[in-house]
């Protein structure tokens, strides 16, 4: 077994990933991590499940890759000295809220602060800053009353209603207003769906869309797309083994024909979206990326400041017709599809790899992971 010592010990990097999901993150322990995060030493690093914790005697059966012997062992090993979350935990489970007690009360720092973000304390805690209020589209929080949907839709003739704690673009649903007073509401689950309904009727249907969970009312943004199919943008962004940040790419995600979300979606390269699909100039491109990741790098750091140190977030963000950025939400677990669909392989490596060195230079930082050092403008990395 690979074994890393830092005064006489060893550096365990725990990787909680989810059953179903475990053989999409084994290329994980794989990754040869290197640069001033590792200084000459090999951590231990290894994948578990919730099923594999056992909290009584603090040890973990994990998966770890035996390079000299070019295949997969299972092996007893005790808590790790960083923890990297692959798998959001579901906020009734019972058993991770147990474990990410105790290793909150053995200091274990997490490579993210958070691994899931509520949209509507999302929203506020970017509302507090004055310079991200114009990149905020307007938003209300949901309290099940008829007036507050027709309200936004007087507003803007369209409404997104997105699930405070969905993510991946399940529950989104956009309700439109159409001429004569009829709504069209449509939604993506596994398909587009698009219907029609009337005002009586909607708030039955969004209490059996979205269930039990807080919904929040959003504006519509006039977003930039290839005929009646909307783009938007995930930039990749984590912190690298020196702890300073990067974005490895930014991917523009081309929708489906009138669907309300981009996820399940073409995907393009930055410059190759803005400079050849849409034509525009080189200097207008780089302007424009200038732009952005200017503003990601604010996002970023006004995350961290509310919640705590992050190694990685996936950021969205849409560009309007006018080329204006609008924020639309945050993931602190990024499947990372987009960025290998547009920029490939080596990018996905890098966006990996760039985290577990950042978790390796936590390993053996004190509580409260000081951000000395940090950048707050975004380096280039190597996709873009």
């Amino acid at each position: 077994m690979p074994v890393a010592e830092t005064a006489g010990r060893p550096i365990y990097l725990g990787v909680l990933v989810s059953q179903n999901n475990l053989s999409r993150f084994t290329h994980l322990a794989k990754i040869r991590i290197g640069g001033e995060a590792c200084s000459g030493i090999k951590p231990v690093l290894y994948l578990f499940t919730l099923e594999d914790i056992d909290s009584e005697n603090l040890k973990i059966r994990g998966l770890f890759y035996n390079a000299s012997q070019n295949r997969w062992s299972s092996e007893i090993f005790p808590f790790p000295h960083v923890l990297y979350m692959r798998k959001m935990p579901d906020h009734l489970d019972k058993k991770a809220h147990h474990f990410l007690k105790l290793a909150a009360k053995m200091h274990i720092p997490l490579v993210n602060a958070r691994s899931a973000f509520d949209k509507w304390e999302l929203y506020r805690v970017l509302w507090a800053s004055p310079e991200m209020r114009p990149h905020l589209p307007e938003t209300r929080l949901y309290r099940g009353q008829e007036s507050e949907i027709s309200g936004m839709l007087n507003r803007y003739g369209k409404v997104y209603l997105k699930a405070c704690r969905g993510s991946r673009g399940r529950e989104v649903m956009q309700v439109s207003r159409l001429p004569g007073g009829a709504l069209e509401y449509s939604y993506y689950d596994g398909r587009l769906f698009i219907k029609q309904t009337n005002n009586r009727c909607l708030q039955r249907i969004v209490a059996h869309f979205f269930g039990q969970e807080q919904v929040i009312i959003q504006q519509p943004i006039d977003l930039i797309g290839i005929a009646d199919r909307k783009a938007d943008l995930r930039a990749e962004m984590q912190r690298n083994g020196k702890g300073l940040l990067e974005i490895v790419g930014m991917p523009v995600r081309v929708g489906h024909a009138r669907s309300p979300i981009t996820t399940h979606a073409a995907c393009y390269r930055f410059e190759d979206f803005f400079g050849h699909v849409l034509k525009l100039n080189q200097d207008t491109v780089a302007a424009l990326e200038d732009k952005l990741r200017c503003l990601l790098g604010k996002i970023y750091l006004l995350l961290e400041k509310h919640y705590g140190p992050f190694g990685e977030l996936g950021i969205d963000i849409g560009v309007d017709q006018n080329y204006h950025p609008w924020f639309i939400e945050c993931n602190a677990q990024s499947a990372k599809v987009s960025l290998l669909n547009a920029y490939g392989g080596a990018a996905l490596l890098k966006a990996y790899t760039n985290p577990l060195e950042y978790a390796l230079k936590i390993a053996g930082a004190p509580p409260g992971l000081s951000q000395k050092g940090s950048s707050s403008t975004p380096e280039s990395g190597g996709a873009n």
